[in-house]
């Protein structure tokens, strides 16, 4: 079973959790540091709530998932406006 599976067949419809750091700060990378929602004064809880919960947890973000070509995403991100939506 992939990490955050939820065991639910559909990469689609499972929930995303990183199985190690190096893992997570690649997902950060391209989405949370170019992200509307944790720039500036902004901070997006959704990064805490996924260290500490688990993905069978109720608070776990739902935010953080499979997309339908089985790759994670954050379906909250959001391009800062300060990025080039060329860049990355």
């Amino acid at each position: 079973m992939v990490a955050g599976d939820t065991g639910g067949g559909v990469m689609g419809n499972a929930l995303y959790q990183p199985s190690n750091g190096t893992e997570g700060e690649i997902f950060m990378e391209r989405f949370c540091d170019r992200c509307h929602h944790e720039s500036g004064d902004r901070e997006c809880k959704l990064i805490a709530l996924t260290m500490a919960f688990k993905t069978d947890d109720p608070e776990y973000p739902t935010e953080w998932c499979y997309d339908d070509d089985g790759n994670p995403t954050c379906t909250k991100f959001r391009l800062t406006d300060t990025q080039d939506s060329n860049d990355g």
